[in-house]
């Protein structure tokens, strides 16, 4: 990106980004991530009882264990699984955010799942 004398981006210098790079749209996304990651741990009768931090290790897992194996075809297929976890983790994996976004660490999970922290 072009930069003021500074080091300032352009952009957040001329005031069309914050300067902390979170746009609205970004928020908007992590919110969703965020609803998605909740959804998920109630489409599954196995995580309900686990404790937060469980649940939040079975997410990541299911999620890592989906984008190897199932992503690819139902990516190109263009289409979410009825099925789930496999459609929310399709949803997950097509929202505009960084892979490393998409699914966070254990404890950004553990705090989205209390209803705490997350995006």
């Amino acid at each position: 990106a072009d930069m003021l004398e500074n080091g300032t981006a352009l952009d957040v210098g001329l005031g069309i980004a914050p300067a902390s790079g979170k746009t609205a749209r970004h928020g908007v996304l992590l919110e969703k991530r965020d609803r998605l990651i909740r959804h998920v741990r109630q489409a599954i009768p196995e995580w309900h009882d686990l404790s937060d931090r469980q649940a939040a290790a079975a997410i990541i897992k299911g999620f890592s264990r989906y984008r190897a194996t199932r992503w690819t075809a139902q990516e190109k297929a263009g289409t979410a699984s009825p099925y789930e976890p496999d459609g929310s983790f399709w949803r997950l994996s097509k929202l505009a955010l960084p892979d490393a976004k998409q699914m966070p660490g254990l404890t950004t999970v553990t705090n989205i799942l209390r209803g705490v922290g997350g995006g």
